[in-house]
């Protein structure tokens, strides 16, 4: 039996992307890790894209909200703590369990 990774849903200028298992997103090799710097810049590259054409992609994590990037963002506390008025954390809790929902098969 076969279950989708993520859905997609557009609302006009927003898109959710609803992240069902998060396996999908692992790519590379075994031991392969991306720099903590190197995903903050490609995220605020994209937020800042998103921004530009007045569009808002919202991640959720199996139906919660978890973060939300580019024009219709209101960065409070993530603004101090990334750098970007384009992203949004909007549940610490969801973010913290997608990442670590991402990183479970990389043992």
């Amino acid at each position: 039996m076969w279950n989708p990774a993520f859905s997609l849903e557009f609302q006009g200028d927003k898109v959710l992307l609803d992240v069902t298992d998060a396996s999908f997103f692992n790519f590379g090799e075994e031991g392969d890790d991306i720099g903590l710097f190197s995903k903050l810049k490609t995220a605020k590259e994209l937020a800042q894209v998103l921004t530009d054409n007045h569009l808002t992609l919202s991640i959720l994590r199996k139906g919660k909200e978890a973060l939300s990037l580019g024009y219709k963002t209101h960065p409070t506390l993530s603004r101090l703590i990334i750098g970007s008025d384009d992203i949004q954390i909007d549940s610490v809790k969801e973010v913290a369990k997608l990442k670590r929902d991402i990183g479970k098969d990389e043992k």
